[in-house]
This record gives C-alpha cells, structure tokens and sequence, in this order.
C-alpha cells in the first residue's frame, strides 16, 4: 500500500478493529473507521498520529449486509 491507498475498518472502535485502524493510520494510510458508536471513534481518531487521514462513520454494516 502506499499513500494513497484507502482502507475501510469494520469494528474500529475497539479491539483488533482498532489497533488496525492505528496502525494503518500511522503508516499514512486513509481510514475509514466504521463502528456503531461515533463517540469510541471519536477518541481512536484523537489518539491516531494523522487524524487529518482519519475519517468516522457511525454505522452497522450488519445491517446493510441484512438488507440485501
């Protein structure tokens, strides 16, 4: 991957979901950080080294994934 790269991660507000959203983060990677609660990725975000390359959606995949 490279600077440009994007990766969306499901569950980015604790556990596995989170130490990889970090580490990707601190490798200057794009996130996309998805978890049902917006106030836990909130404070994964403040804790990232480029939060300016860090982005939070509330959202339960699950669900879409249901839906279809």
């Amino acid at each position: 991957m490279n600077n440009s790269s994007l990766v969306l991660v499901d569950g980015a507000s604790s556990g596995i979901g989170r130490i990889t959203a970090l580490k990707l983060n601190a490798l200057g990677i794009k996130v996309v950080a998805v978890s049902r609660n917006y106030e836990k990725l909130l404070q994964v975000r403040q804790e990232s080294q480029h939060p300016d390359l860090f982005f939070c959606e509330a959202k339960d995949i699950g669900e879409d994934i249901a839906a279809l």
